[in-house]
């Protein structure tokens, strides 16, 4: 079996859910004796999954280890894509830890990927680029940009995966660009694709608890709290009884603030601030979101007349090196 037959075994298994057994598999085909391009992907692919499992410092490594590896590759269409892609991988990676820094990857990723738009290549090679460039556009806030990217992207022949992925990437800027309406179809099309295969099911389930989380907040962000609310308890509900999702900081971190947001604000102090807590736990004191959960959080303390909590919240948050 040749690297390439490993790599597409491996990536099987990723997209499959099975990502402790992906990670072995491109682990061990990663000390083979393979050309500095073949590397650098298995480097790129490893790092994704790492990525979607919370193992960021990790898949930060590799990834900049793909574009250490890429750097004598030339400017090629084939390596500027894959310049690209590792350099929207080293964005989102830092964008928990450092904005500035996730904004110069950001930027460098953007540049390659416009340069390869800019060669005309074939139909699959940009339309990855128009995935990648919409999906660092998006990142960065820049939604405008967002949306025609993945229309352009759609309009091309996709696999269902690929076009699922897309259409998350869309509902997300159409939601930042409060087109409520809009991102709604979209999830109502994106859920189309998910369990219509079997063999995804374990990859659906983070995929559908994903969908949820933006129907609660298009809610959220429409004013419809009460029902924002019922969304959120019920994601809790499935996720706590999953580990592999409970476990999973993305899903139930980010599940775990959003119903503390909503219930602050339809002024549930009480529950706000045990919602706050657990998502707190989720997410580390090495990340900005532990601080502006913890700003939150002695924001509900207040609302509860806890005044020594609420203090204790804002003291750690003005001595810490995000404030």
């Amino acid at each position: 079996m040749n690297p390439e037959d490993y790599r597409h075994l491996a990536n099987h298994l990723s997209a499959i859910g099975q990502f402790k057994e992906a990670i072995s598999f491109y682990q061990e085909v990663l000390d083979l004796s393979l050309q500095d391009i073949q590397k650098a992907d298995l480097s790129t692919d490893l790092a994704w999954v790492l990525y979607e499992v919370g193992r960021r410092s990790e898949a930060q490594t590799l990834a900049e280890n793909a574009i250490a590896l890429l750097s004598n590759q030339g400017e090629s269409v084939e390596a500027l894509l894959k310049r690209g892609a590792a350099y929207s991988l080293l964005a989102d990676c830092a964008s928990f830890t450092d904005s500035n820094s996730s904004a110069n990857m950001a930027r460098l990723g953007l540049d390659a990927l416009e340069q390869v738009i800019a060669k005309r290549p074939d139909n699959e090679t940009v339309t990855t680029a128009f995935y990648f460039a919409a999906r660092i556009h998006n990142l960065m806030g820049d939604t405008e940009k967002t949306v025609p990217l993945c229309e352009k992207c759609l309009q091309h022949e996709l696999g269902d995966r690929e076009r699922l992925e897309c259409l998350m990437i869309l509902v997300e800027a159409l939601r930042s660009q409060e087109r409520f309406a809009e991102a709604e179809r979209v999830v109502g099309e994106a859920r189309r694709y998910v369990g219509a295969d079997k063999q995804y099911v374990e990859a659906d389930k983070r995929i559908a608890q994903w969908l949820s989380l933006e129907i609660g907040l298009i809610q959220r962000l429409s004013n419809r709290l009460v029902d924002a609310v019922e969304t959120f308890k019920q994601m809790l509900v499935e996720v706590e009884a999953d580990p592999a999702l409970r476990n999973h900081p993305s899903i139930s971190g980010t599940v775990w603030w959003n119903l503390a947001a909503v219930l602050c604000e339809t002024s549930d102090y009480e529950g706000a601030a045990s919602a706050f807590e657990k998502a707190l736990i989720i997410h580390p004191p090495n990340e900005p979101y532990h601080y502006k959960i913890l700003l939150s959080l002695g924001d509900c303390y207040l609302g509860t007349a806890a005044y020594a909590k609420a203090r204790g919240c804002y003291e750690k948050v003005v001595a810490s090196a995000y404030s």
